[in-house]
């Protein structure tokens, strides 16, 4: 009868604590509405003018080169803005334990063309999550730096990195995330990843030798006989036909995430149904740079002839981004 007594009392005062720790923690999870997730460019950062000096008798703003650029893609020295108090841990840290999904999850797509930040979404997700992102390619410099779940393609992974625009609508993928970046930037990056890996910068002593490799790289053409000026304009209005399918699809803009992290960080996990920790999204964001996200530099090795066509295209895309999904969709910068 005693033992009886007494199993009741613990068993009282650990339903007590219980309660007591779900009321206490029930805050700390982010409940998110849908509007949520659609809405993406909320808010805008302040935008400068990059006036290109073209022929002034030429009759429009396509033809003169003049076009807009948000401050962040013009100097993307600033870091991530948040509000708070940051404790910015070692470069090797986590913000939680990260692992393999012990149950599968909805294999996810993580679609970019090459040089739009796919790798730093990457380390954000991981941090976020908790959970390792794969890839459909098999990268050892990443394997062995921060990303385990690299050359994985399995539902053990959160996301899947692909620059594969054709493969998007296979039964593979049961969700897609699209990654776009402004192209002027995209193919920078590019540029330097090519040349000198995931971290490599163009500083003022190799600027002479970039620009000059700088006017081959955009003349390679991929094995369809595309050249890469106009691989960003082909790639992104296919992979909007994701978006008009019956397939889950998210549009992520790369300098959203450069204005509004914690934004986009909770649109991203509201999309992949993962619930969101105050603690660990400050972290998150206290802690976004990782190992392999580049800082630009002041080098613009655009040609008049390249820089309309590229302004054409950005166009055209912003056109079809409204056109697919409204104006939530469209470009963070102006065209």
């Amino acid at each position: 009868m005693r033992n009886t007594f007494l199993s009741y009392i613990i068993l009282s005062v650990i339903v007590i604590i219980l309660i007591l720790y779900t009321k206490q923690h029930s805050d700390t999870i982010i409940n998110v509405s849908s509007s949520v997730i659609n809405h993406q460019n909320d808010m805008y950062s302040k935008e400068v003018i990059i006036d290109i000096e073209r022929n002034s008798n030429k009759e429009n703003n396509l033809k003169s080169g003049k076009f807009q650029m948000s401050k962040n893609i013009a100097d993307n020295n600033k870091s991530v803005a948040y509000d708070y108090k940051c404790k910015p841990m070692d470069s090797n840290s986590t913000c939680q334990p990260l692992k393999f999904s012990k149950r599968l999850l909805p294999v996810t797509a993580l679609y970019s063309i090459p040089g739009s930040g796919n790798t730093w979404l990457r380390h954000l997700i991981q941090q976020i999550t908790g959970i390792y992102t794969g890839s459909v390619y098999n990268d050892t410099d990443l394997l062995q730096n921060g990303f385990p779940g690299e050359g994985e393609k399995s539902g053990k992974v959160v996301v899947v990195k692909t620059h594969r625009v054709n493969k998007l609508d296979k039964g593979k993928y049961k969700r897609v995330i699209i990654l776009l970046r402004n192209p002027f930037e995209a193919y920078l990056a590019e540029l330097k990843r090519h040349f000198g890996g995931h971290t490599s910068e163009i500083t003022g002593i190799n600027q002479k030798h970039m620009q000059f490799a700088f006017g081959q790289f955009m003349r390679t053409q991929s094995k369809h006989g595309v050249t890469r000026l106009e691989s960003w304009f082909n790639a992104t209005l296919s992979a909007l036909k994701i978006v008009g399918s019956d397939k889950p699809t998210l549009i992520v803009h790369y300098e959203n995430l450069q204005t509004n992290l914690k934004r986009e960080l909770i649109r991203i996990c509201s999309f992949l149904g993962f619930k969101i920790w105050v603690d660990v999204l400050r972290c998150t964001i206290c802690n976004a740079e990782g190992n392999h996200h580049r800082r630009s530099e002041s080098f613009f090795p655009y040609t008049e002839e390249q820089t309309v066509k590229i302004t054409s295209h950005i166009k055209i895309v912003n056109d079809s981004l409204k056109a697919t999904c409204g104006e939530s969709c469209a470009l963070p910068y102006a065209v």
